[in-house]
């Protein structure tokens, strides 16, 4: 928890909006890849997603990118937080999403929200 965000890693809580997950998802397939661990906010952890969420962010990546986003999501198990988190009780869980950069075309979320520099009419577009 406390590597610093950059370029190849982020962190995002559970409460998340699936369609906002899929931006950071698309951001990091079109540049080098990376991770997103969701599941922390401020640095602490969220505790246990609902079943809803833990769906909801599961299916961002196939209902919200075009063409879905090539990922694995790996599901880290923190049985008793203790030291890692002063405001979580019980158990907690991080969801690392290990994202692909992606070498054919760029990717985009389905309601057409493309990352700076990759419109209609740029060079960009046409790799």
């Amino acid at each position: 928890m406390s590597q610093p965000e950059n370029q190849w890693f982020d962190r995002k809580s559970f409460k998340i909006q699936p369609k906002d997950l899929a931006k950071a998802l698309v951001a990091f397939a079109n540049a080098e890849g990376g991770i997103i661990a969701v599941g922390i906010t401020n640095r602490s952890l969220d505790g246990l997603p609902s079943a809803k969420q833990a769906n909801q962010l599961r299916q961002a990546p196939h209902e919200f990118t075009d063409p879905t986003t090539r990922y694995e999501v790996e599901i880290v198990d923190i049985p008793d937080p203790g030291s890692h988190s002063s405001s979580t009780k019980g158990p907690a869980q991080i969801y690392l999403f290990h994202v692909s950069p992606n070498r054919e075309r760029p990717l985009h979320n389905r309601r057409r929200v493309l990352p700076k520099g990759w419109g209609p009419n740029t060079e960009a577009q046409s790799r």
